[in-house]
C-alpha cells in the first residue's frame, strides 16, 4: 500500500493528493482503487498480516526501504478499516540526486486502508523533515470521502 495499491488485478483507480496552501506542512493522498469483492476482501485481509508480521521491507524494483510497520487501532469507517504506521528510510543524495553516504532521512507515514464494498479507498498523510503540522491521516477528510461513496454506491 505505499503506492495506494495491491499486487491484486483492479478495474480503476482514481488518486488524488491533498496538501496545505502554505506547502510546508503534511501531505495527504488518496486513491480510490475497484476489485473484485472476493479480492477486495483479501487485500485487506493481505494488509493486516503484513503488518504484523513485517519489520521491514523494500518496494518492488528497488523503491524506497519502510521499517516500523505499527498496527494502530482499526477506525470505525466503511465495511471493514485498518490504520498504520511506518517509516520510509530515504538515502542521502548529492545535488545531482547521487547517493552521498551521508545520513538517512526518516519520513514518518501514517496510513488508513478502507474497504467499502468492493472498493479500496487507501489514505497517507507523510510529512517531511523540519515540515510543519502532525502525520495522522485527518479523519474528517476519510469520512467526508467514504460518505461521498456511500452515496455514490446508493445511487447505482
Amino acid at each position: 500500500m505505499t503506492s495506494l495499491s495491491s499486487d491484486y488485478q483492479y478495474f480503476a483507480v482514481v488518486e488524488q493528493k491533498v496538501s496545505p496552501a502554505s506547502g510546508d506542512g503534511p501531505i495527504t493522498e488518496m486513491a480510490l482503487t475497484s476489485y473484485r469483492p472476493a479480492e477486495a476482501l483479501e487485500v485487506i485481509a493481505d494488509l493486516r498480516t503484513s503488518i504484523r508480521t513485517c519489520s521491514d521491507f523494500s518496494q518492488p524494483g528497488g523503491g524506497y526501504e519502510y521499517t516500523h510497520p505499527q498496527a494502530l487501532t482499526d477506525p470505525k469507517v466503511g465495511d471493514e478499516a485498518i490504520a498504520y504506521r511506518l517509516t520510509q528510510v530515504v538515502p542521502s543524495v548529492d545535488g545531482n540526486g547521487d547517493p552521498d553516504g551521508g545520513q538517512p532521512v526518516d519520513v514518518p507515514f501514517h496510513f488508513v486502508v478502507v474497504r467499502s464494498g468492493a472498493t479500496i479507498v487507501s489514505f497517507y498523510t507523510m510529512t517531511f523533515p523540519g515540515g510543519h503540522g502532525t502525520t495522522d491521516v485527518p479523519m474528517d477528510v476519510v469520512k467526508s470521502q467514504i460518505a461521498k461513496l456511500g452515496r455514490l454506491l446508493q445511487r447505482s
